[in-house]
């Protein structure tokens, strides 16, 4: 009887899962000491989504966000570019600004 290949897919068809250095928002700025602190320090300042204040809602932040993309040349450890957002936002900004579309209009 043959043996397959541990690791040959036995679904082809399936995507195989990429890891995190072929990822869109993979950056090591995220895995350092100073980013975690910076962003702890904007969710204390400002706890509640930005974006659901807008619209009159009280949602808490857990996101924060970088207003200028890093990926785009923003400034990854200046507070005045960040945002705090609840995932839902955040979430959705990203996903229009990989499409370049203009978030929250």
């Amino acid at each position: 009887m043959p043996n397959l290949n541990k690791k040959e897919s036995i679904k082809p068809w399936v995507k195989k899962p990429q890891g995190k250095e072929s990822s869109w928002s993979y950056n090591p700025i995220y895995h350092t000491t100073r980013w975690r602190k910076l962003r702890l320090q904007q969710l204390a300042i400002d706890p509640l989504c930005f974006e659901c204040k807008k619209i009159n809602r009280t949602n808490p932040a857990n996101v924060v966000d970088h207003i200028d993309p890093v990926q785009k040349g923003g400034n990854p450890f200046d507070l005045d570019n960040l945002q705090s957002l609840c995932t839902s936002h955040h979430n959705s900004k990203t996903g229009k600004s990989k499409n370049n579309i203009k978030p929250f209009v």
